[in-house]
């Protein structure tokens, strides 16, 4: 471990607080968990963020630390440091950087940025995509994220857009209903809970499995396992999944022109294996001749606040 000052990582999600206080080489200091409570409003999350920040700052010097980085859920502007939307917190145009740093005791800077964004990130330092300059991620669980790197730094757009290429709508006329209000987003089909739901269709058309139609308790993590298990219908359901996924990643790739894409998330770096050859089947389809297609590759970075933590040290580097 260097000497160099430690980075603080938050990961914010709908349902937990994750942080992390992280030395340069990628190794966790100190970690700490809290219950995020989003129906309690924004102003208390912030408040608990900022107490768990200080936790991890105790009896450490004020110049052993560079800053504190916010990975949060939803569309944030990570230039301004905003939240624009979440649906999952109930946020809509929260200064996140500005709420959480007038609440810390020792005057640190904070920065935002969309989680898959501050995943991509980490993948680059510390995993997947360690020495590459263009890549893609893709996080997969309750919804599908996007991270869009390019010279090693986040690509944003307008008002950080670019990661949310889960809701880039493939079929807004005719495809299912999707919480933020459209109809036909990709993460209608790619995520965690639309794969219970193609499964369950399957089901109900009288396809025979090793999965039970009425089972209560059907997650992916179940269909991931009968799909290894060599089960037709998980596997019939990951692949449409998998060519979906593909026509998503084509579109980032054709602008990106990626040396490798990444799939993470609970989801997506379990079932990368799976996934990939119906991804790799779409990107061979679909990119622009000549264009190399990329490999497909499963997301290593093991802890989301570690990605959070590298916001600050991509900050400090371009800065």
């Amino acid at each position: 471990m260097s000497n160099d000052p430690l980075a603080i990582g938050v990961d914010l999600g709908a349902t937990k607080i994750a942080t992390a206080l992280v030395a340069r080489d990628g190794t966790v200091v100190a970690s700490r968990h809290a219950p995020t409570l989003p129906d309690e409003g924004f102003e208390r999350v912030c408040q608990r963020i900022a107490a768990e920040v200080a936790q991890l700052v105790v009896g450490r010097r004020a110049d052993g630390i560079l800053a504190v980085g916010v990975g949060s859920a939803g569309l944030v502007d990570g230039d301004a440091g905003v939240v624009r939307w979440a649906v999952n917190l109930g946020w809509k145009d929260v200064p996140l950087a500005a709420e959480v740093a007038r609440r810390l005791d020792h005057a640190l800077p904070v920065f935002a940025d969309n989680d898959a964004n501050a995943n991509a990130l980490g993948e680059g330092f510390f995993g997947s995509a360690r020495g590459c300059r263009h890549y893609a991620l893709f996080t997969i669980g309750s919804g599908l994220g996007s991270g869009l790197v390019r010279d090693g730094r986040v690509v944003n757009g307008t008002l950080g857009m670019v990661s949310n290429l889960g809701h880039y709508a493939l079929d807004p006329d005719s495809g299912a209903p999707c919480p933020c209000g459209r109809r036909g987003c990709a993460e209608t089909i790619v995520s965690g809970p639309a794969l219970c739901a193609a499964t369950r269709a399957i089901l109900a058309a009288g396809e025979r499995s090793s999965m039970l139609i009425d089972d209560g308790n059907l997650t992916s993590d179940h269909i991931v396992a009968a799909a290894r298990a060599g089960d037709a219908v998980a596997m019939l359901a990951i692949t449409k999944m998998s060519r979906v996924l593909g026509e998503v990643a084509s579109v980032a790739a054709a602008v990106l022109g990626p040396e490798v894409i990444i799939l993470g998330g609970g989801l997506g770096a379990a079932a990368a294996d799976l996934l990939e050859p119906g991804v790799t089947r779409e990107l061979s389809r679909r990119l622009p001749i000549p264009q190399a297609i990329p490999p497909v590759r499963a997301a290593t970075l093991k802890s989301s606040a570690v990605g959070a933590a590298c916001i600050v040290w991509s900050r400090a580097a371009t800065s």
